[in-house]
C-alpha cells in the first residue's frame, strides 16, 4: 500500500471491540511515534501508553463522552514536556555517541539553545503542543498500516488525565489517540476543495 492509499485509508474510528491488539501492531505504532519528525529534532513530547480496563473507565470519566476512550484496545496520551532542556542534553549526548561530527554538533547545540532560551514557558510549552501532531499523525498512520484504526480525542480534561495516571508537573497532557479493532464502518471521507485549500 502506497503513502496515498494509507492515508486514505486512516480514519476516526467512532467504536472499537474492545479486543487487544498484538504486541507486534502496538510495536509498530511505538515505533512510528518513536521516529516522528519534529522541529530541530527536539521531540518535545512523552507518551504514555493506557491499556488496562479500569484505567480506560476512570479516564473515560474525563474524556466528555468519548466512547472510544472506554472501548479502546490502547490509547496514546501525547504529553508536551514542559522544560525541554533535559530533553536537548539527551539528544545532545546521542549525537555525540554516534559520532556526529563535532563542528555540526555544536552549531545544533547553539542554535537549540539559541531557541529555547528566547522563550518563556508558556512559549516553550506552545512549541512542543504543536510539535505533538505530527507524532499524533505518524501514530495514527501506523494503526491504518496495521490494519487496526485509531480516533484522535482533543475533547478531554487533562488535568482529569494527569490525576488519574498520576502525571508528573513536568509534563501537560495535549492529544489522545485510541487506538484498536474497529467496530464500525468508515465514512466517505468529505474534504473541501483543491481550490479552497491551495492558492
Amino acid at each position: 500500500m502506497n503513502f496515498n492509499e494509507l492515508n486514505k485509508k486512516r480514519y476516526a474510528a467512532k467504536s472499537f471491540t474492545g479486543e487487544k491488539m498484538s504486541q507486534e501492531q502496538l510495536n509498530a505504532i511505538k515505533d512510528a511515534i518513536r521516529y516522528a519528525p519534529s522541529s530541530l529534532n527536539i521531540q518535545p513530547w512523552k507518551v504514555k501508553i493506557v491499556d488496562d480496563k479500569e484505567t480506560l473507565a476512570k479516564l473515560y470519566e474525563h474524556s466528555f463522552e468519548n466512547m472510544q476512550v472506554k472501548n479502546a484496545s490502547h490509547i496514546f496520551v501525547f504529553c508536551a514536556i514542559k522544560d525541554l532542556n533535559p530533553r536537548k542534553d539527551s539528544i545532545f549526548n546521542s549525537l555525540k555517541e554516534i559520532n556526529f561530527p563535532a563542528d555540526k554538533l555544536k552549531w545544533y547545540g547553539d542554535v537549540v539553545s539559541r531557541v529555547l532560551d528566547n522563550m518563556n514557558p508558556q512559549e516553550t510549552l506552545h512549541y512542543g503542543q504543536l510539535q505533538i501532531y505530527m507524532a499524533l499523525q505518524n501514530a495514527w498512520l501506523a494503526c491504518a498500516d496495521q490494519g487496526i484504526a485509531g480516533c484522535a480525542i482533543g475533547g478531554f480534561d487533562p488535568k482529569g488525565y494527569t490525576k488519574v495516571l498520576e502525571i508528573g508537573e513536568d509534563l501537560v497532557p495535549t492529544i489522545v489517540l485510541a487506538s484498536g479493532i474497529p467496530n464500525d464502518t468508515p465514512r466517505p471521507k468529505m474534504r473541501v476543495s483543491e481550490e479552497e485549500v491551495f492558492f
